[in-house]
């Protein structure tokens, strides 16, 4: 794990590398351009919209955010859980809770990169004023990730991710935006004492233009496990401007 994590680390860095060392070129020719080259420029700008696209919803991100999960009362009944002596089924019954964090996304390097870090998620706690914490309730199943890593793959033209937990477990893939969305998707390889087979994940991103409430979705499954099936949607509210474009 350690060495794909040091991989995905080099290849985004490189694939920022090379966005950041374009951009440059673009700018550098831009002030030697001539008369008799501006037809070739406007040609090449139209077939650079998909990364501008790309760019611009990534900027969608950058800032800083509240965050909120929000579960409602649910009871779960087990088909194998069956009272020996009334013979009736037994539920349990989960009540409703939120949970509060915040992040913080920010460009890096000299192309569209983002690096986003996101806090322990606590319990909310009523009564002590709006979104105030409590104790840290970490996420079992589909939790929000501890840091993101995002870039513009230049050849495949997707998003490029790199998702890592706060257990230190890493996943990277690359994403297409459709609309004010991106998902993305992967599988790993599980082989421990309780869990032994395929695991897929996936995670989706709403980012409106105006950037202010943004919703991540996360869902990962790992062999038979119900428990994983059900996927946990983060709230993203602004809590600032993001920063202003750079030069």
């Amino acid at each position: 794990m350690k060495r794909i994590l040091i991989r995905c680390i080099v290849l985004l860095t490189c694939t920022l590398l090379a966005a950041g060392e374009a951009g440059a070129a673009d700018r550098g020719s831009g002030a030697r351009e001539s008369t008799s080259t501006k037809a070739a420029t406007s040609a090449s700008g139209k077939s650079d919209e998909w990364r501008r696209d790309l760019a611009a919803w990534l900027g969608r991100l950058e800032g800083s955010f509240e965050i909120k999960l929000k579960n409602e009362e649910e009871t779960r009944c087990s088909a194998a859980g069956v009272d020996r002596t009334s013979g009736v089924q037994v539920c349990t019954t989960e009540k409703a809770h939120t949970y509060v964090s915040s992040g913080n996304c920010r460009s890096i390097g000299e192309g569209p990169g983002l690096y986003c870090t996101f806090e322990e998620f606590r319990h909310e706690t009523p009564g002590h004023g709006a979104g105030s914490a409590g104790a840290v309730a970490p996420m079992l199943f589909n939790a929000l990730p501890g840091r993101m890593l995002f870039g513009i793959d230049p050849v495949a033209r997707p998003i490029s991710a790199m998702i890592m937990d706060p257990n230190g477990s890493g996943y990277a893939e690359t994403g297409t935006l459709v609309g004010d969305d991106v998902t993305v998707k992967g599988r790993c390889v599980v082989n421990t004492a309780y869990v032994s087979g395929a695991c897929t994940w996936s995670l989706w991103i709403h980012a409106p233009p105006d950037g202010r409430r943004i919703l991540i979705t996360r869902t990962r499954r790992m062999g038979t496990d119900s428990r994983l099936e059900k996927p946990n949607t983060y709230e993203l509210n602004r809590v600032e401007q993001p920063a202003q474009p750079r030069e």
